[in-house]
């Protein structure tokens, strides 16, 4: 961590689904830093962005965060490969687009890959939920034992979007325009913004 600097707070990676509102899962005061994908899911570029977090900017958890109703749920990637076949002629069998089909485990595989990262050692608590986008709230699924901000997640969903900053990672403002939408990034199993 960079001298002087203060501990940043909490990572939250999740869908570039713009109604995935990171606002209203109950950070309170945390600052957040968002990293959003096609499913949120830990890719290898994912993964590159927390070791940054981490060892650069100090933060301290790691959120997890996919969605109901995530169209990356309702697809394969043979139907994705397919498309592309067709719109553009370019063979695209070598690219895991990570679709799938049970959120629980989606949500379980990703928790895993970044526990399991040998660049982060499991050295930062780690934890996964569901965002509920009718409820509007967070359904845990992994909650790691070490973590401060993912006990208070889910809580006072009503807060305002200026009430949880954020790490700069935005493509706009909250509430803004379309709203984030920041891909994390072209690495294998990444999608193109």
């Amino acid at each position: 961590m960079p001298a002087g600097s203060a501990a940043a707070g909490v990572v939250v990676v999740t869908c570039m689904d713009a109604r995935v509102r990171v606002d209203r899962f109950g950070l309170g005061s945390t600052q957040v830093n968002v990293l959003r994908n096609a499913g949120g899911r830990a890719t290898d570029d994912v993964i590159r962005s927390l070791v940054v977090a981490w060892r650069m900017l100090g933060v301290q958890e790691f959120l997890v965060v996919h969605h109901t109703e995530c169209r990356m749920m309702g697809t394969t990637n043979e139907q994705i490969r397919r498309d592309l076949a067709v719109s553009t002629g370019v063979d695209a069998s070598a690219v895991d687009f990570l679709t799938f089909t049970n959120l629980h485990e989606s949500v379980e595989e990703d928790v895993e890959r970044i526990r399991r990262s040998p660049y982060l050692g499991d050295a930062v608590p780690t934890s996964g939920y569901i965002w509920h986008l009718r409820a509007q709230r967070l359904e845990p699924v992994v909650v790691d034992r070490r973590a401060r901000a993912a006990a208070g997640a889910g809580r006072g969903r009503t807060q305002s979007p200026s009430s949880v900053p954020s790490g700069g990672i935005w493509t706009r403002p909250p509430g803004k325009g379309t709203g984030p939408g920041r891909v994390g990034g072209q690495g294998k199993g990444a999608l193109p913004g």
